[in-house]
C-alpha cells in the first residue's frame, strides 16, 4: 500500500514536470501559433518577395522574403532556400531567427542563368517537418540597353545610315525615330541582333537641325539613344568687310562642320548679283576655310553674302559689306587711298589742314577767309574779333551816329559840350538870313566878349523873340570871309584877261 502511494506521488511529480516543460515550450513559441496540443509547431509561411522577378544574369541578386517565419523555438532558426528553374537543387541563401516577418537574402552567382520560374521556401529544424510553402519568382531576360550611335552627328538634309550598339536589343517589338520638334516615326531596321541595329534615315527625317531620338522596345523593356543633326556654321570672316573696286582678296572663314560631308563648296553673292562658287586657298578643315574673292565680284557697294555647303547641308548666309572706298572722298589705288582735296587719313575719313566740319570739310583760314580779323570755328565759320563783323570779318563796326561822344565828366561840374546851355537860345536852322556882321560864319577869335541875349520874360523863357537881340557867333566872322572870297574871284578874273 505504501509502495503504491509512493508510485502515485512520483507519477504526479513527473506529470507536473512534463506539464511545466510543455508549458514553457508553448510560452516560448507564443509569437507563432501552435496546435491545440502544442505539437507540432506551425511551419513558416511566405506571403511575398521583392522584387517580384529577377533578370537573368551571371551575377548575384538581392531578394527580400516576407511572411511569418515560425519554427521550433529550440531549433537554430529558420532557413531560406532558392531553387533555380528546371531540376535545380535547393540552395541555402539566408536564415533568420524564429518569429521573423522578413528575411533579406542574396541569390548567388550561377543561380540566375536560366530563364523560367524559380521558387523560394523556408524550413525550420526540430520536432516535425517545418517547411513553408513554395513561392514562385520569375527569371526574365534583361531589358535592352542602347550604348552607342554611329555616326552620332549627321548632316541636315542628308540621308544617312546609322548603326546603334548595345545589349539585349532583340527581339525588336518597335523601333522609332523622332526628329527635332517632330513626332516619332516607325522604322524597320535593315538588320538587328542582340548587340546592334542598323537603320536608314531619309532626308525628310533629317531636315531640321537639332537633337533626334531613337527608341527601341523589346518584350523586356525599352531604351533610347540620340543623335545630333547639324549644318555647317560660319562664325566669322576676316576681313569683315570689303571695298568696291579693290583687287582680288583672300577671305578667311571660321566656324564648325565645314567638312562633315566632304570637301565644302563656298558661294559668294555680290550686291544685286547671283551666287558664285569661289575657289579655295589651301586645304579646308572642319573649322576653317580660306577662299579667293575676285575683283569682278566687288564692283558694286552694298551687302554681299557668303555660304558654305558640305554634303546636302548648307550654312546660313553671312553678310559681308562692300563699302565705298576711301569713304567716298578719294580714289583707291590698289589698297591705298588717294584723298580728294580737303580730305586726309588712310581712308579719307578726316578733314585736311585748314578745313573743318567733316564730311563737308569747309575751307577756312584766319588770314584769308576771316580777313585777318577773326579765327575759324569747328564748323569752318569765322569768329570775328571786336570791332569787325560779316561772314569774312571785313566790315568795320561804325559807332551809332545818333550817339554823341562822351563830353566832360558831369560829376566834375563841367558842362557837356554836346548839350546846349539851357540859357542860350539855339540858332534857327531854317533861317537863311546871313549875319551882315559875320557873313562867313567864322567863329570869334579868342578873347571875344561872351554873347548875351537880351529880352525874355521873368520866367526865363527865351522862345519869345519880342525885344530879343540875338547875335550868332559865326556871324561875327562873315565880313572877313566875304572879303577873302571876293579877293580870290578878282585874282582869277585878272589872269583870264591876260590870256
Amino acid at each position: 500500500m505504501l509502495f503504491a502511494r509512493n508510485v502515485l506521488a512520483r507519477a504526479s511529480v513527473f506529470v507536473a514536470f512534463i506539464a511545466l516543460f510543455v508549458g514553457s515550450k508553448t510560452a516560448a513559441a507564443a509569437e507563432c501559433s501552435t496546435t491545440e496540443s502544442g505539437y507540432p509547431y506551425t511551419p513558416p509561411s511566405i506571403t511575398s518577395v521583392s522584387p517580384t522577378s529577377l533578370v537573368t544574369s551571371a551575377g548575384s541578386a538581392a531578394l527580400t522574403v516576407n511572411g511569418l517565419l515560425c519554427g521550433d523555438p529550440f531549433s537554430p532558426g529558420v532557413k531560406i532556400f532558392f531553387v533555380k528553374p528546371g531540376a535545380g537543387s535547393p540552395v541555402l541563401v539566408g536564415s533568420v531567427a524564429n518569429g521573423a516577418t522578413s528575411a533579406s537574402v542574396t541569390i548567388p552567382a550561377g543561380q540566375l542563368d536560366t530563364l523560367g520560374t524559380a521558387r523560394v521556401f523556408a524550413a525550420a529544424s526540430g520536432e516535425g517537418n517545418l517547411i513553408s510553402n513554395d513561392f514562385p519568382i520569375q527569371i526574365t531576360p534583361p531589358p535592352p540597353i542602347l550604348t552607342n550611335v554611329s555616326p552620332s552627328v549627321v548632316l541636315r538634309g542628308t540621308a544617312t545610315s546609322v548603326t546603334l550598339s548595345g545589349t539585349n536589343l532583340t527581339p525588336v517589338q518597335t523601333f522609332t525615330f523622332a526628329p527635332p520638334g517632330g513626332p516619332p516615326s516607325s522604322l524597320t531596321p535593315a538588320s538587328a541582333s542582340a548587340t546592334s541595329i542598323t537603320v536608314a534615315l531619309n532626308s525628310t527625317l533629317l531636315a531640321t537641325s537639332g537633337a533626334g531620338t531613337f527608341t527601341l522596345a523589346t518584350p523586356n523593356g525599352s531604351s533610347t539613344a540620340g543623335i545630333s543633326i547639324v549644318a555647317p556654321v560660319i562664325a566669322s570672316t576676316n576681313p569683315t568687310s570689303l571695298l568696291r573696286g579693290m583687287p582680288s582678296v583672300t577671305l578667311a572663314l571660321s566656324g564648325t562642320n565645314f567638312t562633315l560631308g566632304g570637301t565644302p563648296t563656298v558661294r559668294f553673292t555680290p550686291p544685286g548679283g547671283t551666287a558664285t562658287v569661289v575657289s579655295h586657298v589651301g586645304t579646308p578643315t572642319s573649322m576653317s576655310i580660306s577662299v579667293t574673292i575676285p575683283s569682278m565680284l566687288m564692283t558694286t557697294a552694298g551687302a554681299a553674302s557668303i555660304t558654305v555647303q558640305t554634303g546636302a547641308a548648307t550654312s546660313d548666309a553671312v553678310t559681308i559689306s562692300i563699302d565705298v572706298p576711301c569713304s567716298g572722298h578719294g580714289t583707291l589705288n590698289g589698297t591705298t587711298c588717294t584723298c580728294d582735296e580737303a580730305y586726309s587719313g588712310a581712308t579719307c575719313d578726316a578733314c585736311s589742314a585748314d578745313h573743318y566740319n567733316y564730311p563737308t570739310c569747309i575751307a577756312c583760314t584766319a588770314a584769308g577767309t576771316c580777313s585777318g580779323h577773326g579765327t575759324c570755328s569747328g564748323t569752318g565759320e569765322c569768329v570775328c574779333t571786336s570791332g569787325y563783323q560779316g561772314t569774312d570779318c571785313s566790315t568795320v563796326v561804325v559807332p551809332d551816329a545818333g550817339t554823341p561822344d562822351a563830353g566832360p565828366d558831369a560829376s566834375a561840374g563841367e558842362p557837356d559840350a554836346g548839350t546846349p546851355d539851357a540859357g542860350t537860345r539855339a540858332p534857327d536852322a531854317s533861317s537863311t538870313d546871313p549875319d551882315p556882321s559875320n557873313p562867313g560864319g567864322v567863329p570869334p577869335p579868342s578873347g571875344t566878349a561872351p554873347i548875351t541875349v537880351d529880352g525874355g520874360d521873368a520866367s526865363g523863357d527865351t522862345n519869345d523873340d519880342e525885344g530879343c537881340n540875338f547875335i550868332h557867333p559865326s556871324r561875327e566872322r562873315q565880313p572877313l570871309a566875304m572879303i577873302a572870297v571876293l579877293g580870290v574871284i578878282g585874282l582869277l578874273a585878272a589872269r583870264r584877261r591876260r590870256r
